[in-house]
């Protein structure tokens, strides 16, 4: 995904050529590469501002990032980030000059509140973690059915990692082709709901409601496994083995 500098700074996602390689980078900076040997618990508003502290921290904060790029010789998207950073905050600082009311209110607080919004829909988007596989995809990744929100198909989320380049209007169809890995996994998916209504279920911490949404597309799990499995996934604890110490990867 090819990126202006401009729009560099001012977007995480959008920051480099290589985004999945840059988020790697940014995470691993940030944490010092050991946020996935800590208990994992995402049940609570506590939880979502603990988050939000760090997506602010890698939107505002770029040095730790592009240092992190020049310790791995990434000296292009090293480059494409520092120009974007430079351009984004002097902006900020011409605008701050020129009108400092203006810049508050029409530039840095619409900049904070997408922050506040996209990582709100992030945090649910892969709040579930199977601990014995943490790069489950089919399971830390939310897909919801008959979605009452499902702009452009996104409600498929497995399928915005596994194949970006996939037209939104042939994502149902990758799904039904791909079926039997979310049912080898039991991959986390709800049916007749929507994002927001799932973090509030999530925050509220009403599991059953959850699980009355919980899709087991193999048919085996009745309601108090599904209200079981949702509270285990939210509550991983990540290590090399799991609690579980088997593999759950939805794959050939």
């Amino acid at each position: 995904v090819a990126s202006t500098p401009w729009v560099s700074g001012s977007s995480v996602l959008s920051t480099v050529r290589s985004p999945t390689t840059t988020k790697w980078h940014i995470t691993k900076s940030i944490t010092g590469g050991t946020m996935m040997s800590s208990i994992s618990i995402r049940q609570n508003l506590a939880q979502v501002l603990l988050y939000l502290r760090a997506e602010i921290h890698v939107v505002l904060d770029r040095l730790q990032p592009i240092t992190a790029l020049c310790s791995e010789a990434e000296w292009s998207l090293a480059w494409t980030l520092l120009y974007g950073m430079l351009g984004y905050y002097g902006f900020t600082a011409f605008l701050l000059w020129k009108a400092r009311v203006f810049c508050l209110l029409y530039w840095v607080f619409p900049q904070l509140e997408a922050i506040v919004l996209l990582a709100a829909i992030s945090y649910l988007w892969h709040a579930f973690v199977e601990e014995s596989d943490t790069g489950n995809q089919y399971v830390n990744s939310v897909t919801i059915l008959s979605g009452h929100d499902n702009i452009w198909n996104e409600d498929f989320h497995v399928v915005h990692h596994h194949s970006p380049g996939t037209h939104w209007t042939e994502v149902p169809q990758y799904f039904e082709e791909d079926r039997k890995h979310y049912e080898a996994c039991t991959a986390t998916i709800f049916r007749d709901t929507e994002q927001g209504m799932l973090l509030k279920w999530l925050f509220e911490q009403n599991w059953d409601k959850m699980a009355e949404h919980f899709v087991d597309l193999n048919g085996q799990l009745n309601h108090a496994q599904k209200k079981a499995l949702i509270i285990k996934r939210l509550s991983a604890k990540i290590g090399e083995a799991g609690r579980s110490r088997k593999s759950m990867k939805g794959s050939d």
